[in-house]
C-alpha cells in the first residue's frame, strides 16, 4: 500500500510509531457502531493524529455525531463524506473530502466530480469502489475518465486506499489522476567519477563533445553539467505528488549526493512516508552524514541505496573510472562498511546494494563482485551496460567473448547462491544470460501511468531513458503536464505489445531491453491480463 491504512473492518498489522511526520494516514472506522468501541477508536484517533499532519478519516456508514466530534477533539487533516451528487456538499467544510457513489451513469459521475472542483477548493475526491475490479465497473469508470479528460480536467481522483486490489483499479482504468506511485528526480547533473561508459561525463564522451566546439566545450554544455535543480523546486514538486505515490528514486545525469542540500531534501521526502533509493557513487557522503542518514531508516519503509563500485579491485576501478584513485575505491568501501555496520548494530538501516556495471573492461571481475558483496554485507546488481554513442562500442562484450562472458555470469550467479548474496534483478540477469532480452516487446509498458521523471531544469519524462520531453513542471503545473495530450498518446502508444520503442534504430543503443522496470510491467502485465466475472 502507497500509505498507512488503518481499516477497523478489517485486520492490520501496522506500528503507528513507525509513521512519519508527513505520512498520508487512511484511517477506516467501522461500518456500524459497537457497544463500548468508541473510547478504543479515540484512543487510535489521538495516537494516530499525533504522529502525523495527514490523516484522513473514512467515516462510512458509522455515527454522524460521532464522526464530528472526532473531527472536533483531534486534528484529522481530511474526512470523508460519502455523497453522490454535489448538492450534497452545500454546507462544506475544508476538511471534508467526498466519496463519490459510482451507482450512477457515467455521465452523472462526471458532471458531479467537475462540479465539486469547480465549488470547492478540494485537494482531491475518492471514487466509492469495494472488492475487485470487474469489467461492468472498470468500463464506467474508464468511461468517466474519458468524459473528464474531454473536460481537460487536471485534478486528483483517487479509489479508496483500504481496498486490497487498488493497483489492479488504477491499472485497469488506465487512472492518470492518481496512478503515478514512483517519482524519479534528478538533483544534480554534476558528478566527480567519470566513468568511462558515461554518456554525459566519460572521458571519451567529454573528449568527442569538445572535438566538435573547436577543442573546447561549450557553454551550453558546461552549464548543462553543473545544473542542479533548485532546493525550492524540489519542494515544489514534493508538494504536488499525488497521495499514491509510494517510491522516490534520486539520480539521472549525475551523483545526487553532489547537491549542496542534498541531506535536507531526502529527509523531507522521506518523512512523507516514501520509500527513498538513492542512485550513488557513495564518495560523498562523511560518516557523521551516514550516520544521519541512518537515523532516518528507522520505520517499515525502504530506504536504500544503489552503489555504482562497478570494480572488484582498486586496479579496476581506476581504470573505470581514469580521474579517481585508490583512495576513493577505498573510502566508498570504508562508507559501505560504515554504514553496514550501523544496521548490524541497530537492527535497522540503510540497504545497500552494491551495483557492477558490466562491460568490456570489469566483466571478468564479476565473481569477485559477488565475493565483494558478501564481505560487505550487501547485495548485488550486475547490470549490463548501455551503450551511449558509438564512441562507447568499446566498451561493449566483444562477440567473440560473449559465450565466456556468459559462463562468467552463471558462475557469479551461482556462487551468489553459495554465499546468500541477494542479486537485485535477478530475472533479467538470468533472461540475459540465457541470451533471452527481448521480454519487453513481449509485455506492454505501463510505466507511463505509475512512473514520472523529473529533471534538474524541469522537464517531466515518461521514464528514466525517454529522449521525449512532455513538458516542464517550472513552467506549469505537474496536473497539466501529466494530463496533457502529449502524454496520452505516449501512453496509448506503449500500451500497445511490440510497437515502436525508443532506440528500434539501432538494436546496439536500444536501452528499452535494459529496462529496470521490465519486472514491473511484467507484474503489472499480469494484473491487466487477469479476467473477473
Amino acid at each position: 500500500m502507497p500509505m498507512y491504512c488503518f481499516d477497523l473492518n478489517a485486520p492490520f498489522n501496522l506500528r503507528i510509531d513507525e509513521i512519519q511526520s508527513k505520512e498520508f494516514v487512511y484511517f477506516k472506522l467501522p461500518e456500524t457502531s459497537e457497544s463500548g468501541l468508541e473510547n478504543s477508536i479515540e484512543q487510535m484517533a489521538e495516537a494516530l493524529t499525533k504522529q502525523s499532519s495527514k490523516v484522513f478519516l473514512a467515516s462510512s456508514n458509522y455515527s454522524s455525531a460521532f464522526v464530528k466530534s472526532l473531527i472536533n477533539k483531534y486534528d484529522f487533516k481530511w474526512a470523508g463524506l460519502a455523497l453522490s451528487s454535489a448538492e450534497e456538499l452545500n454546507g462544506y467544510s475544508e476538511k471534508w473530502i467526498p466519496q463519490i457513489s459510482m451507482n450512477s451513469t457515467a455521465e452523472k459521475i462526471a458532471e458531479t466530480t467537475l462540479t465539486l472542483f469547480q465549488k470547492f477548493s478540494l485537494p482531491f475526491v475518492f471514487f466509492d469502489v469495494e472488492g475487485a475490479p470487474d469489467k461492468a465497473r472498470i468500463d464506467l469508470v474508464k468511461k468517466v475518465f474519458s468524459i473528464l479528460r474531454k473536460n481537460n480536467f487536471r485534478q486528483k481522483i483517487y479509489f479508496s486506499f483500504n481496498n486490497p486490489y487498488l493497483e489492479e483499479w488504477n491499472l485497469k482504468s488506465q487512472n492518470i489522476f492518481s496512478g503515478l506511485t514512483t517519482v524519479h528526480l534528478d538533483l544534480s547533473n554534476k558528478c566527480t567519477h567519470s566513468c568511462v561508459f558515461c554518456g554525459i561525463w566519460g572521458p571519451d564522451f567529454i573528449e568527442e563533445m569538445k572535438s566538435q566546439s573547436n577543442g573546447q566545450l561549450t557553454e551550453q554544455y558546461k552549464s548543462f553539467i553543473n545544473r542542479q535543480m533548485p532546493f525550492d523546486k524540489t519542494e515544489e514538486i514534493l508538494n504536488s505528488i499525488p497521495e499514491t505515490v509510494q517510491k522516490v528514486q534520486f539520480g539521472g545525469a549525475g551523483d545526487p549526493l553532489t547537491h549542496p542540500q542534498w541531506y535536507s531534501i531526502i529527509k523531507n521526502w522521506r518523512e512523507r512516508g516514501l520509500i527513498v533509493e538513492v542512485l550513488t557513487n557513495f564518495e560523498y557522503p562523511s560518516f557523521e552524514e551516514i550516520e544521519a542518514l541512518h537515523s532516518l531508516s528507522r520505520g517499515r519503509k525502504n530506504f536504500s541505496f544503489l552503489i555504482n563500485v562497478s570494480a572488484a579491485t582498486a586496479e579496476v576501478y581506476k581504470t573505470i573510472r581514469p580521474r579517481q584513485s585508490e583512495e576513493t575505491f577505498k573510502k566508498v568501501l570504508a562508507n559501505i562498511q560504515h554504514a553496514h555496520k550501523l544496521r548490524v548494530r541497530d537492527g535497522y538501516g540503510l540497504a545497500l546494494t552494491i551495483v557492477n556495471i558490466i562491460n568490456s573492461q570489469n566483466y571478468k571481475e564479476a565473481v569477485a563482485m559477488v565475493e565483494l558483496a558478501h564481505a560487505l554485507g550487501v547485495g548485488l546488481w550486475l547490470k549490463p551496460v548501455e551503450l551511449h554513442s558509438d564512441i562507447h562500442h568499446k566498451y561493449a562484450i566483444p562477440s567473440a567473448d560473449i559465450d565466456h562472458y556468459r559462463d562468467i555470469l552463471k558462475a557469479a550467479a551461482k556462487r551468489a547462491v553459495e554465499l546468500n548474496v541477494e542479486l537485485a534483478l535477478e530475472d533479467m540477469l538470468n533472461e540475459h544470460i540465457q541470451g533471452d532480452e527481448d521480454l519487453y516487446k513481449k509485455i506492454s509498458c505501463s510505466v507511463g501511468y505509475t512512473y514520472a521523471r523529473f529533471e534538474v531544469d524541469g522537464t517531466l519524462r515518461p521514464c528514466c531513458i525517454s529522449p521525449q520531453s512532455m513538458g516542464n513542471v517550472f513552467q506549469t503545473s505537474l496536473g497539466n503536464v501529466w494530463n496533457s495530450s502529449e502524454y496520452e498518446e505516449w501512453r496509448k502508444k506503449f500500451l500497445q505489445i511490440n510497437e515502436t520503442h525508443f532506440h528500434l534504430k539501432d538494436e546496439s543503443y536500444n536501452f528499452c531491453k535494459m529496462c529496470p522496470h521490465i519486472p514491473l510491467n511484467r507484474h503489472a502485465d499480469k494484473l491487466l491480463n487477469k479476467v473477473r466475472s
